[in-house]
């Protein structure tokens, strides 16, 4: 299993909406949201869950905008994820230096770079909206 224990954590949760469920998981376990709907996919075929599964499957392209919104909502610590988003964000600034440094005279990494400040731009916005 990806993230061990999410399975039990999850199963302990009190009621509430699924895809809150989802979010406290994320928080404890510090893990995006895809990889702890895997885990749970995956708990939910080994026990035989269909119903966990076809909940799972409804939810795993859903695209949240407000996520440290939601998550304050919740009462959940926005820390991790602005960690998350910054950590990202110099990996791929590093691949991207990395790779200009091997291959000087392609110019793709420049279009790289300008996604990269868009998103960057994207996050900043975000992050600000919701405090």
């Amino acid at each position: 299993m990806l993230l061990n224990g999410v399975d039990r954590y999850f199963t302990e949760l009190p009621e509430a909406e699924f895809v809150s469920k989802i979010f406290y998981c994320m928080s404890t376990f510090q893990a995006p949201y895809k990889a702890v709907l895997v885990s749970l996919y995956e708990y939910a075929i080994q026990s035989e869950n269909e119903k966990l599964c076809g909940k799972i499957k409804e939810v795993f392209d859903l695209q949240f905008d407000d996520l440290p919104n939601r998550f304050r909502m919740l009462g959940l610590m926005t820390v991790w994820y602005a960690l998350l988003m910054l950590s990202i964000r110099l990996l791929y600034k590093r691949e991207i230096k990395r790779r200009r440094d091997e291959n000087p005279e392609l110019r793709y990494h420049e279009d790289n770079e300008k996604y990269l400040k868009n998103i960057m731009a994207e996050i900043a916005l975000i992050t600000r909206r919701s405090e």
